[in-house]
């Protein structure tokens, strides 16, 4: 049987929003979270309804065991990108389904990105009255940030590799 969307075995990251990432990774440094994928830079199209808008955001994620923080700088944003704890992320087996799972318990679509070539989105944020918004992420991605941060931990460990 596959969890519900919101299982905690689900839940793979926090999402914080700053206004300077490579101060706040060096923050994050000072009090020991030390290593960090490289920071990267995502360009993509927020899908609100029938609007659509371009987002671009600089990011980076730990690399340390358990669930990752993965910092935000907006670039070009919606208002709702302030500073402090944006989100918690969770990956989903079935996107469609699991947003039909989390509309269903009342909560909101925001909007969606990282749409493939069929035009289904690969990333899902929700609202709700009484939590934090919720991101969802596909299954599909997951190989690519494994292997960014199997990386990343590698050059940690191994001085001189990039």
């Amino acid at each position: 049987m596959t969890a519900p969307p919101l299982h905690p075995v689900n839940m793979f990251h926090v999402g914080i929003v700053v206004t300077d990432i490579q101060c706040a990774i060096a923050d994050m440094q000072r009090i020991g979270v030390l290593a960090w994928t490289p920071v990267g830079q995502a360009d993509s199209v927020r899908r609100v309804g029938d609007t659509s808008e371009p987002i671009s955001v600089l990011w980076a994620f730990s690399v340390g065991p358990g669930a990752h923080v993965e910092i935000i700088q907006p670039r070009i944003a919606p208002a709702s990108m302030t500073p402090g704890i944006h989100h918690v992320g969770y990956w989903s087996s079935d996107l469609a389904r699991d947003s039909e799972l989390l509309l269903a318990a009342s909560y909101v679509s925001e909007f969606a990105l990282g749409y493939s070539s069929d035009d289904a989105p690969h990333i899902r944020f929700f609202t709700s009255v009484s939590g934090p918004r919720i991101e969802l992420v596909s299954e599909s991605l997951r190989p690519g940030l494994e292997d960014a941060w199997a990386q990343a931990r590698r050059s940690h460990a191994e001085p001189g590799v990039a």
